[in-house]
């Protein structure tokens, strides 16, 4: 080999070398590095905020704008973020995507080459993916839809999107369709009225959240303000739209800016930009980026929880997104935009926002938690009751023990009450805590006896599968579970019922060889359980250490009984009925059909992933 080719084969490794090192300090700096921390009001939902640059405009040749980002459910949970490419003069030409993922938090981010995780087609659907929309809105063409990438699963099958086009009018109008899965489309099941102000471009940017059984839908305006809108049907029609307020119920000014919502099991934070009297110097007063609680009933900002959540640095803030992240946080990503064709880049923020308590639309692995249809092709302990006039009204709440004690229950207390349940099997704490305001229905109940502890300290894998230790973890640790009984214990006490708690029964030998399920767990459980009741005041029936002698004999699988066992449950769970039938002093009301109305024989609940 001869000295040239030494030299330049040593000038190539050096190279690399120097680019290898380039990469890793870029790397480096895209990245969430100390933070600024704000608490949150203690009138909040939130605890803190940490608010960072994560992706500085130094470390980029393009303009980059409107970060998105989605997850993947999991240990850790990974996280993609996309941003847009665009022109310097704010004329919204946006050319390529700029893709990158981290599996650690933020620590570090690495450039992929596309963005790859399932959620994208959540919120990337367009006009073609529906089959019959065309139908709905007759005379419309495909060429002017605008979507606006945020639908929300109403069960898991059917999704709720929501969009906005012109009208004749020339004023954008927002709808709502929901759509059914159907193979690689969706098929249209019913559209919504539509929304507009005719002021200027009318509504544009609608985005939504459901929170407990209603659903809230934010939109951009050109009229000095933003708008809110319910619906209490499934997003088939839509509530006459009022501008966000104050809770004083003073108009709160925005610039033709957009607003999102974040919805938490406690409640609803709204992020936004507003006109301030110190931001001027941003385009149309789109910094500081805010947050704030909403109060659902009056549909208000509470004034004293508004934190900045991304500083005003002189630049305004573009098109920002809001996603849920687990149990415990939520994030705000937004990139600084320039538009006056300046060469320098802005930077990209993200903004991680702690909750007080467990958001219980979430699972600690980042899955939301929706209903699914699921075909119930009626449990006999699903029949709907006629109500004997002047009789109490009794309702039984629980998983699939209570299922099969449920009709026992009933003849046994034939002629002195009248006992209902829900139409499906009530599972976890986490899922009733969603689900508890459709099971109590509309209806006076005399007396509540309810359970929940199998489904809560079942072991399951990341894909939900029930599966033994290491692999499989409790679905709703102990803590979180003395949590949930607190807040679902509240919830009960508002019905003015007699309330009595049922003990989880014993896990047999047959379900302990599986590994999942541990009897050691279920007296865990109890103990917390007992706590939490003894606290509040509430009569245990023991069914536990009823059973737990002869568990053996009476358990089929380990978990569910035989005939035998179904009696003796049945058998308890009316005597404790009965006596607190004669001790209570509560009086009855007329029966009310409309008390089982809420309940479907074809819904129950599972993790959408």
């Amino acid at each position: 080999m001869s000295t040239r080719q030494r030299i330049v084969i040593l000038a190539a490794l050096f190279s690399l070398v120097i680019a290898g090192n380039a990469q890793e300090e870029g790397s480096l700096q895209m990245s969430f590095q100390s933070p600024m921390a704000i608490r949150g009001a203690k009138e909040s939902i939130v605890q803190e905020i940490e608010s960072a640059v994560i992706i500085p405009g130094d470390t980029h040749e393009d303009l980059w704008v409107h970060p998105n980002l989605v997850t993947t459910p999991g240990d850790p949970i990974a996280i993609e973020l996309a941003l847009r490419s665009t022109d310097r003069k704010g004329r919204d030409k946006h050319t390529v995507f700029n893709c990158f993922r981290t599996d650690d938090d933020f620590k570090t981010i690495h450039p992929i080459a596309e963005c790859s995780g399932e959620s994208w087609r959540r919120i990337g659907l367009k006009g073609e993916d529906f089959i019959g929309w065309r139908s709905l809105i007759p005379g419309m063409e495909y060429s002017i839809w605008h979507w606006d990438r945020n639908g929300i699963y109403l069960d898991a099958e059917t999704i709720l999107y929501p969009y906005y086009t012109i009208l004749p009018n020339n004023s954008f109008t927002v709808f709502t369709i929901a759509a059914r899965k159907s193979g690689d489309q969706f098929e249209v099941l019913y559209g919504s009225n539509g929304l507009t102000n005719n002021i200027k471009r009318g509504f544009i940017e609608p985005q939504m959240v459901q929170y407990k059984d209603r659903l809230y839908m934010t939109m951009r305006a050109e009229d000095g303000y933003g708008y809110i809108t319910t619906s209490d049907n499934k997003g088939r029609s839509w509530q006459e739209v009022k501008a966000w307020t104050w809770d004083d119920g003073s108009k709160i000014p925005m610039h033709t800016t957009m607003t999102k919502l974040l919805s938490h099991s406690d409640g609803l934070v709204l992020v936004y930009t507003r006109i301030r009297d110190d931001n001027d110097n941003a385009f149309r007063n789109r910094a500081p980026l805010h947050c704030a609680d909403v109060d659902p009933a009056n549909l208000s900002l509470k004034r004293c929880t508004e934190r900045i959540i991304v500083p005003n640095k002189g630049m305004p803030l573009g098109n920002f997104w809001v996603w849920p992240i687990n149990q415990h946080k939520s994030y705000v990503t937004v990139a600084e935009w320039p538009r006056d064709d300046r060469k320098e880049n802005g930077d990209v923020w993200l903004a991680k926002i702690h909750w007080k308590r467990p958001n219980q639309q979430m699972t600690p692995e980042g899955a939301v938690v929706v209903r699914s249809v699921v075909a119930r092709r009626g449990h006999p302990s699903f029949a709907q009751v006629e109500d004997v006039p002047g009789l109490p009204r009794v309702l039984l709440i629980g998983d699939s023990i209570s299922m099969h004690y449920t009709i026992p229950v009933r003849k046994l207390l034939e002629g002195a009450a009248n006992v209902h349940r829900p139409a499906c099997n009530c599972r976890s704490t986490r899922q009733t805590l969603a689900e508890l305001d459709n099971y109590l229905g509309e209806g006076h109940w005399d007396i509540i006896s309810f359970n929940w502890g199998i489904h809560d300290l079942t072991c399951k894998n990341k894909a939900g599968k029930a599966a033994a230790p290491p692999e499989g973890k409790l679905q709703v640790p102990l803590e979180e579970y003395r949590q949930n009984l607190q807040t679902l214990v509240q919830r009960l006490k508002k019905t003015g019922a007699k309330l009595i708690w049922v003990s989880t029964t014993p896990i047999g030998r047959l379900a302990e060889a599986k590994g999942y399920r541990k009897d050691s767990d279920v007296v865990a459980y109890n103990a917390v359980a007992a706590d939490v009741m003894t606290t509040e005041g509430i009569m245990i029936n023991d069914l536990y250490t009823v059973i737990k002698p002869q568990a053996e004999s009476l358990l089929k699988d380990g978990v569910h009984f035989n005939p035998e066992g179904i009696a003796v449950t049945a058998e308890n769970v009316a005597g404790a009925i009965q006596k607190s039938l004669k001790d209570s002093s509560t009086a009855t009301q007329p029966a009310k059909k409309s008390a089982i109305s809420p309940y479907s024989n074809k819904e129950a609940w599972r993790l959408f992933v």
